[in-house]
């Protein structure tokens, strides 16, 4: 079982064979691994640097450290998905405190088909979301927000709503963050979001924003399947 698409996951787990077994798995699913912590300080720290889509904790992290349940309430607060790995049988204080996190709760020694459909469940519950690196600034974009994407150079644009975002990289790259779904590399300088289509012909689709992007030769063909699907499956609802 592959996933349909990767996730950056930050895993905090104080135990390295446990962290590298939940590495292990998570790189044969096919999720990206952002990071391995040993406590939530660390991870703090590096969720500051660089956002991630889930992350994977320990309740129990040692001696002094805080307690990973306690910790990932705060996340939930922040809307970052996550996942409590025990290796005990925790539900009956995580039921007292927050029945919610029974449902984030995995045990150990983490299996590989439970470590992917709980992560599945997350995917198709959170909005995707893109992670670029614009400048020196980690910025996080919700793909829906996404009118289009230009290249430029050895560069890449992000065009949002009123915003754009500069980052370095291929269009090729790019492409294996984005969903599948809504996205079509629709000429060799432009990536375009098929849900924020308002209007098109066989060479050229105009945005929600009056942004009017080309449609490369080699890509037409993919293009003008790809939004036949879309009109069928409008005139079913």
């Amino acid at each position: 079982m592959m996933t349909r698409r990767p996730l950056s996951v930050l895993i905090v787990e104080n135990e390295f064979v446990v962290a590298q077994h939940i590495r292990i798995l998570l790189e044969d699913i096919g999720h990206q691994v952002a990071g391995i912590c040993k406590d939530t300080l660390e991870a703090e720290r590096h969720l500051n640097l660089l956002p991630v889509d889930v992350v994977v904790c320990d309740i129990f992290l040692g001696t002094g450290s805080v307690n990973g349940a306690k910790w990932a309430r705060g996340l939930r607060r922040r809307g970052i998905p996550y996942l409590l790995v025990s290796g005990g049988r925790p539900e009956i204080i995580l039921a007292e405190s927050d029945p919610q996190q029974v449902i984030n709760l995995i045990y150990k020694p983490v299996r590989r088909s439970v470590l992917y459909l709980r992560l599945e469940v997350i995917d198709h519950l959170s909005p995707p979301k893109l992670h670029i690196l614009a400048g020196a600034k980690q910025v996080v974009i919700p793909q829906s927000d996404i009118l289009l994407i230009e290249s430029d150079r050895n560069d890449y644009i992000v065009h949002t709503t009123g915003k754009r975002h500069i980052a370095t990289g291929s269009l090729r790259d790019l492409m294996q963050k984005l969903d599948a779904t809504s996205f079509l590399r629709v000429h060799r300088s432009f990536i375009l979001n098929l849900d924020q289509v308002s209007n098109y012909t066989a060479v050229l689709a105009v945005t929600a924003g009056g942004r009017r992007v080309p449609v490369g030769r080699k890509y037409r063909p993919s293009f003008k399947a790809a939004m036949n699907d879309r009109a069928g499956e409008s005139r079913r609802e």
